[in-house]
């Protein structure tokens, strides 16, 4: 019975490859046994050391426990790098957006309302060429631009005065250029 837990005890410290401690010295059991459960004895003196000449600072036995507590801290850290990453790409893209709309809004012309009017985002569109008419209303193009907004908003009515608007205007400019010329 020895000698095959002893045999089980070796086997099991060779397979994890560390020192063990213990307070007892083997040389008083080698001489209550047979020839081969000492051989196993001595097999097991080279796997453990007494705790008198194991260093005081090395504590460091690993458990099946402590790999698994730092296997669970090191899938917690992934976990928490994953969601700091992609938290940052979010506030990332959220910023970019809000410079996107805020250079829109700055700086408001008709590509970019047509741009607007292109991806269906009506009620900006609208917004920001009401701002260009508002800005120059002599020119037809921003009556034009707001007409197409309108349109593509669903304000139909809306758009059809404003085109109005903008072929009033533009005869107007012809007519004041035609009396320039005579």
């Amino acid at each position: 019975m020895y000698y095959s837990l002893l045999k089980t005890l070796n086997s099991k410290l060779e397979s994890i490859q560390e020192c063990v401690p213990i307070e007892k010295d083997f040389e008083e059991l080698t001489l209550a046994f047979n020839n081969e459960i000492n051989g196993e004895i001595l097999k097991l003196q080279n796997n453990v050391v007494r705790i008198q000449s194991y260093p005081v600072g090395k504590t460091n036995v690993s458990t099946p426990l402590a790999d698994q507590k730092s296997e669970e801290k090191a899938q917690n850290n992934e976990k928490i790098n994953f969601t700091s990453t992609f938290l940052y790409v979010v506030v990332g893209i959220g910023i970019v957006i809000l410079f996107v709309l805020l250079y829109f809004e700055l700086f408001p012309s008709y590509n970019k309302i047509n741009f607007l009017c292109n991806l269906k985002f009506g009620k900006y569109a609208v917004h920001l060429a009401e701002k260009l008419v508002i800005k120059d209303p002599g020119n037809y193009k921003n009556f034009l631009i707001l007409a197409r907004a309108y349109e593509v908003l669903g304000d139909y009515t809306s758009s059809i005065n404003a085109y109005r608007s903008a072929i009033n205007l533009k005869d107007k400019n012809v007519n004041v250029f035609d009396k320039k010329d005579s």
